[in-house]
């Protein structure tokens, strides 16, 4: 291949590369900072059972992710995931609350876990 042609072909795939960027940056929805919409994720997550659709799981970390630079929404979002630890809720979904809260490091939430560290269901999340 002439050289030519391979740095033109550099080009275009530089191209596409920057395009393709550009059109996933676009098309890839904006979170909405909302608590409305935060709190109808967590309930959503409450009855999470294992095989079913993960799209509320996914806000939530997404939320979690969006709130890095908001210390006020951050704790918002730790709160109500300890709320939900001392709720009923699903086994699936009580593990994926406790993942976020380490991710989060809330300290607010240590007296929920203290809790769930003396039954034998729950010991182990």
């Amino acid at each position: 291949m002439s050289l030519v042609k391979r740095i033109w072909r550099r080009r275009l795939t530089v191209c596409v590369m920057v395009l393709g960027g550009f059109v996933f940056a676009t098309v890839r929805p904006a979170w909405s900072a909302d608590k409305a919409a935060i709190d109808g994720h967590l309930d959503a997550v409450r009855h999470y059972q294992r095989g079913q659709s993960r799209a509320a799981l996914f806000a939530v970390e997404e939320a979690i992710r969006a709130s890095q630079g908001d210390p006020e929404l951050r704790r918002y979002i730790a709160g109500r995931l300890a709320d939900m630890l001392a709720e009923d809720g699903t086994p699936d979904g009580k593990l994926f609350v406790c993942r976020q809260l380490w991710y989060l490091s809330a300290d607010d939430s240590a007296a929920v876990l203290a809790k769930m560290l003396g039954d034998d269901s729950t010991a182990d999340m």
